[in-house]
């Protein structure tokens, strides 16, 4: 009994390890880390905690945020890399939307450094003054590392949920990397419906003639919950990835300006998704293709 458990603890031990190791395993445990420091702050700001205990929780979320930031720097020469191994699929939908979904990410990150860079006056281009960027978790969207809750008024930190609302005016900049998000999210959610669907095809074929042979409404709807359940444990990474896309997609358009959402909504949003992110790195299974 002690060995076993030694040896599941090495393996729980080694498999953490493999996740910590690379960076995009470092990124997806602070992304969870930052949006629940989102969530939790909400939720004091409207229970009336101590500003001090509040102010702190978003410097680290600050914090979080940046480091995610320096974890993206150059890593969309990786997308638009990867984006060439998906040209030789069969299958078109999969072609396309893996392809432009990696293009799209690309230029996402590409922008979010560039976003990053002009933030401390490194790169401009643009004579007029540099705005209070939004306030949601988005990469782009946070970088303020001047503005310190913790080193405010305590009645500022009080009302600093005024600083988490949308800004009326979005850098552009950052508006155009919230799209390329956006339509990075909508293809994944077209891409992995699409292969859902094709498992639910093949194993509905396979067993076409039980459901025939059921005469009773109960009997084939317990034919379709089975082929649901077998889809589950096939392919689990595609309803992670699924659920994973729809959560997060929320966010861009949030951030866009589509949207009008309260940062407890986006820090919740952020938080499933990075959560279902972090299961399906968990499990070896990002990576579909």
């Amino acid at each position: 009994f002690i060995q076993s458990n030694l040896r599941m603890s090495l393996d729980v031990l080694s498999q953490f390890t493999r996740l910590t190791e690379q960076t995009s395993g470092q990124d997806k445990i602070c992304r969870l880390l930052q949006y629940t420091c989102q969530l939790v702050c909400w939720y004091l700001d409207r229970h009336g905690f101590t500003p001090e205990f509040t102010a702190r929780l978003r410097d680290l979320q600050l914090t979080l945020s940046l480091a995610r930031t320096c974890f993206g720097l150059g890593r969309s020469t990786e997308h638009l890399r990867n984006s060439s191994l998906s040209l030789h699929l069969s299958d078109p939908v999969l072609r396309y939307t893996i392809t432009m979904a990696r293009i799209s990410r690309a230029l996402q990150l590409l922008l979010e450094n560039l976003y990053f860079f002009r933030t401390p006056g490194l790169y401009t281009h643009s004579s007029k003054p540099f705005p209070n960027s939004s306030s949601h978790p988005h990469p782009s969207s946070h970088c303020e590392p001047l503005k310190h809750p913790s080193h405010s008024h305590p009645k500022h930190s009080k009302n600093h949920s005024s600083h988490s609302e949308p800004s009326s005016h979005p850098q552009p900049s950052s508006v155009l990397s919230a799209k390329f998000w956006l339509y990075a999210d909508l293809l994944n959610i077209i891409r992995y419906s699409y292969q859902l669907r094709s498992e639910i095809n093949t194993i509905r074929d396979s067993e076409i003639n039980t459901i025939r042979d059921s005469d009773t409404t109960s009997h084939r709807l317990s034919s379709l919950l089975s082929i649901l359940r077998k889809v589950a444990s096939r392919r689990p990474d595609l309803i992670l990835q699924l659920l994973r896309n729809v959560a997060d997609v929320w966010l861009p358009l949030s951030e866009a300006g589509v949207v009008d959402l309260s940062p407890g909504v986006t820090g919740l949003c952020g938080a499933v998704s990075s959560a279902l992110g972090l299961a399906v790195a968990w499990r070896n299974a990002g990576k579909l293709v």
